[in-house]
């Protein structure tokens, strides 16, 4: 069967995805420092014309990539909390959600860089630090959905959300390093937290 030949548009949204995918990869393999423009077009199987056509710097794909990345995972989470599943079921789905793929170290180690260079360079920051807050502020809504099935009433949703996301980019920074405790560690301690029953004083 003959393949149907893209459109001008639609080979221009291809070529962005595949150079958003290599340097979700480049980045995360590299750093900020070592990931330079021809590594990323490279990665991709394009010119460093092809990446100038799309972005206009290596701090504007490093965005593109975080927002992609914060995109796919509020509509991953959304479909999660809309299963007809009860507390339990939907904590071991979350659960084997943050700890599932290398794609999710990958964001993680991502997500890491994107904190580095934030506290390194004031001009990034004013970048990051809007889309970081909004990520994280729309996360926690979800949760907070998430964990009402669970019964559990926090009293800062946002604080252990940023919580959660600190101890994600942890234990992505120990699974590169091959350091990590185990191949469930994330899961097994978001269980802990959330499926231990409560204990009563006195």
């Amino acid at each position: 069967m003959k393949r149907k030949r893209l459109t001008r548009e639609e080979g221009k949204q291809r070529t962005k995805e595949r150079l958003l995918e290599a340097a979700l990869e480049v980045f995360s393999r590299y750093g900020y420092e070592g990931a330079s423009v021809d590594r990323i077009a490279d990665q991709a199987g394009y010119t460093k014309g092809a990446f100038y056509s799309n972005f206009p710097s290596k701090d504007e794909i490093l965005l593109a990539v975080l927002q992609e990345h914060t995109r796919r995972e509020l509509v991953d989470l959304e479909e999660l909390v809309q299963m007809e599943a009860d507390g339990t079921q939907l904590l071991e789905c979350l659960a084997q959600y943050y700890e599932s793929s290398r794609t999710r170290v990958d964001a993680g180690i991502l997500m890491a860089e994107f904190q580095l260079q934030s506290a390194r360079d004031p001009k990034f920051a004013k970048k990051f630090i809007p889309v970081f807050t909004q990520h994280q502020e729309s996360l926690s809504l979800l949760l907070n959905r998430a964990l009402g099935k669970l019964s559990l009433d926090l009293e800062s949703p946002q604080e252990f959300t940023g919580i959660l996301m600190a101890l994600s980019v942890g234990i992505a920074l120990q699974k590169r390093s091959q350091r990590s405790p185990g191949g469930d560690s994330f899961g097994r301690v978001l269980r802990q937290i959330l499926g231990a029953p409560k204990t009563g004083k006195g």
